[in-house]
């Protein structure tokens, strides 16, 4: 694998697993207590990564650009015994009762005997990892996964992506998040090689040269990084003859930039995905489906079965209508991390001969082939003088405009109608649109309650720790 330019085998990962397991379990960490990783991703956070699961520990990960608030509160709320991190020396500072360990300089003994005698067995049904929530607008919530849900996502993802150990995988990932940490986790259980970036480069058509240069086989993507690419100018002329295929999750891809991209890469396969923390991946769109369904994405994965309720809980069969989505399945989480209540919410039982059907809080709608198609956030949706507007159904608009780079809407509290819908604009590259031109494009396509109140173009939309599309940071 190569992390940032720095390579290592998997004899080497293994041989840091080994180091980190052995101090682990020397310095009494017992199986199921929780130690948390806090650092850019690196090739020796990886190894500790793997240290941790060898001592039979839970993993807690923590984004590395989180302030000192937000990781207390993570390091408190699961428990945690211990942290790993490259900011040791800052850490301890704060005196907070949880063992501090470098990643680099408390890991350095000889490495034990391969036999691996301080390693502990641990059951399918442990807890392996904590996964936490963004939280931008409430209590960031830890999402408990065991280890079973984790090799389930394994099997259905890399079957589906028909991955093996030729694969060069690459992705800009971290550990701290779980769409990075399977990024990177991924290929090297099925054996391939992981190639990983820490960020995204200023100039797109190096991410051209990078994939030429390495023989990548495959991308595991959010959009922006799309957005960036599809601005590189050898786009057109410039095919990677190893690439493969091209797998995007966390927001919608628009149709346009899918267009765009099929007709400069037209022998990559596109993945249109989507998940949530709460169960890794929910449901694909085939490739040889993305030209004649390129707003949907797609149908369960296996392992995975969904379902749509009306408000009242109620099953929802007819096709076309909008309901909220519920997934079961064995790549669903066991239970949000000291939060019992939440999780009785959101888990519900006895429907459609399910154990448990969690509810993800977005809205789909089903066509009659069964394929999903994401319409907004429950919670996205405001009120403009007592009508319904859906902020993802303007920017789905905005987007089909050939000025129009990027789009996001937020609501603006207005005294006399409640909220007005605020449209952010990023422009394509030399266009001198104006904001009276989009808003007389949305007029002749959208209700008069959905036409933006207002338009104000940005160089950029801001991006969520993990890379998505931050819009409820606009707001």
């Amino acid at each position: 694998m190569k992390i940032d330019g720095a390579r290592a085998t998997y004899r080497e990962l293994d041989d840091i697993g080994n180091q980190v397991a052995a101090r682990l379990v020397d310095d009494g960490i017992r199986a199921g207590d929780r130690v948390a990783i806090y650092g850019a991703i690196s090739v020796r956070l990886l190894g500790v990564v793997l240290g941790i699961f060898k001592a039979g520990a839970v993993l807690v990960g923590v984004h590395h650009t989180f302030g000192l608030r937000k990781l207390m509160f993570e390091l408190q709320d699961s428990g945690a015994c211990a942290v790993i991190t490259d900011r040791a020396a800052e850490l301890r500072e704060l005196q907070s009762g949880i063992t501090i360990y470098g990643c680099e300089d408390d890991f350095s003994a000889a490495v034990p005997e391969r036999d691996c005698s301080f390693c502990r067995e641990v059951r399918e049904e442990d807890i392996s990892v904590i996964f936490y929530t963004s939280g931008s607008t409430s209590r960031p919530k830890g999402v408990a996964v065991n280890h079973k849900n984790m090799i389930a996502a394994f099997k259905s993802v890399t079957g589906y992506l028909k991955n093996t150990s030729e694969d060069v995988v690459l992705s800009y990932s971290t550990l701290g998040s779980d769409y990075g940490f399977y990024n990177v986790m991924m290929p090297l259980m099925f054996g391939g090689t992981a190639l990983v970036e820490r960020a995204l480069p200023d100039d797109p058509d190096e991410i051209i040269d990078l994939i030429d240069a390495h023989g990548v086989t495959g991308l595991q993507v959010f959009p922006p990084f799309i957005f960036h690419l599809l601005k590189a100018t050898a786009l057109g002329r410039r095919a990677p003859r190893s690439l493969r295929y091209i797998s995007t999750s966390g927001q919608a891809l628009p149709v346009k930039h899918i267009r765009r991209l099929r007709e400069a890469w037209p022998s990559v396969q596109i993945f249109s995905n989507y998940g949530l923390t709460e169960c890794k991946r929910v449901s694909f769109l085939p490739p040889d489906e993305i030209d004649q369904r390129p707003q949907s994405v797609g149908r369960a994965i296996p392992g995975v079965r969904t379902y749509l309720f009306g408000e009242d809980r109620s099953l929802m069969a007819e096709p076309g209508q909008v309901g909220e989505l519920g997934v079961a399945g064995d790549l669903l989480m066991q239970k949000y991390w000291n939060m019992p209540e939440e999780t009785s919410d959101r888990m519900i039982e006895g429907v459609a001969g399910e154990a448990r059907v969690f509810l993800t809080g977005d809205l789909f709608r089903v066509d009659g082939q069964g394929y999903l198609y994401y319409v907004a956030r429950k919670d996205d949706a405001f009120a403009r003088s007592g009508f319904k507007v859906n902020p993802r159904e303007i920017e789905q608009l905005l987007i089909t405009h050939p000025a129009v780079s990027e789009a996001a809407v937020v609501p603006v509290a207005d005294e006399t109608v409640g909220h007005l819908p605020k449209a952010l604009i990023v422009a394509e590259q030399a266009t001198s649109i104006t904001s009276q031109e989009l808003v007389e494009y949305c007029t002749m396509h959208l209700d008069w309650h959905m036409v933006p109140a207002f338009v104000e173009f940005v160089p950029a939309l801001p991006r969520t720790a993990s890379g998505k599309t931050a819009t409820r940071a606009l707001s």
